[in-house]
This record gives structure tokens, C-alpha cells and sequence, in this order.
């Protein structure tokens, strides 16, 4: 992170060349047929992952961050998220976008409004909201989206109900937003 708050991610990849299974790398489909949830990240690089975790019928949680509505880049996890969030600064409809992603088959859409909270729908909740957790002591909001997806998760995969698991990343949120790390404890 620069003082700016831009960032710069390295990815690193490991000499020699896997055995494959699918195309992928067979430590890569052990991984997706054992998982519980597959989070599939935002990037070119892991589209076989986002294919690959569907085929065989896993559920693909993504992250579409700023999507506008519009944008082609997001359209394979648009489309192939079974569990989609987003932000809604970029989406004035996204309402409708919530409503489009369920009606396409996401058992999960949640759209997240900063500092005015989050909302969610299921197919068997409808529409829930969560207001944010107050804070006064704002540092650094960079990363409070992704602590919201990582703790709504966490919630989810330790058998949380969708209102609640909405709570429990509300309030992480706010701990990631009174700290300069990116994973407070």
C-alpha cells in the first residue's frame, strides 16, 4: 500500500509445471472437490477456477467489487457466481441487480453501501438489510469490503443464517475501518 492508498499485488508461481487433471493443476481440483465454498478472485488468471469450481458443482462465491452494471470484464462471475457480492457505489439499481442475479440463479447477492450498511437476497429470506456499525474513529477504509465478504463467509460456513451473517460482517467491517491493518484481529 503507497500513502495514497493504491496498492500493488504480486503473484507468485512455483518452477516446473504441474500435472493437470481438467486442464488445471491437480492440487488445484483436490482443492475444489474437497472445499465447502470456492472464492473465485476478480482476475483473467482465475477464470478456469471460476469454470471449473461450477462443473463440478461447487458454489462459487465473488466478489464483483465496483461493478457498474455494464462492465464485460465481470460478466463470467456475474454469471457464474452462486453467491455474488458487490458494492453499490458504482450501481445506482442494484436493487434490481440483487433481484436479476437471484432470478438468474444465485442463491446469494449482497450488496454492500459502506457507512449506510449492506443488503442481501435470498431466495428464501427476501430482501434483509444491515445497518453499518457505527464508528467514530475512522482510519482507513481500504479492505472493509473485503472483511465484510471474508467475515459474512466465515459466518455462512459455521452453519450462520443469512440476517446474522450479515451482522457478524457488518461488525467486522467496522473493526477494519479503526485500523490501518487489512486483517485486524
Amino acid at each position: 500500500m503507497d500513502s495514497l492508498g493504491g496498492r500493488v499485488s504480486i503473484y507468485l508461481q512455483t518452477p516446473g509445471e504441474p500435472e493437470r487433471v481438467d486442464g488445471l493443476p491437480r492440487r488445484v481440483v483436490e482443492v475444489l472437490d474437497a472445499a465447502s465454498a470456492v472464492v473465485v478472485d476478480l482476475a483473467p488468471h482465475a477464470l478456469p477456477v471460476l469454470a471449473a469450481a461450477r462443473e463440478r458443482g461447487r458454489d462459487a462465491w465473488v466478489d464483483l467489487h465496483d461493478y457498474d452494471g455494464d462492465s464485460d470484464f465481470h460478466r463470467p462471475w456475474l454469471e457464474q457466481g452462486t453467491h455474488v457480492f458487490l458494492s453499490s457505489d458504482g450501481l445506482p439499481a442494484w436493487r434490481d441487480f440483487l433481484r436479476a442475479r437471484v432470478d438468474a440463479g444465485a442463491r446469494l447477492a449482497v450488496c454492500t453501501h459502506g457507512a449506510e450498511g449492506a443488503t442481501a437476497l435470498t431466495p428464501e429470506d427476501g430482501f434483509l438489510e444491515v445497518e453499518a456499525v457505527p464508528v467514530d474513529d475512522v482510519v482507513d477504509t481500504n479492505g472493509a469490503g473485503d472483511g465484510f465478504f471474508a467475515a459474512f463467509l466465515d459466518a455462512h460456513l459455521r452453519g450462520a443464517q443469512t440476517e446474522e451473517a450479515l451482522r457478524a460482517a457488518a461488525g467486522h467491517a467496522a473493526r477494519v475501518v479503526r485500523s490501518r491493518d487489512l486483517a485486524p484481529s
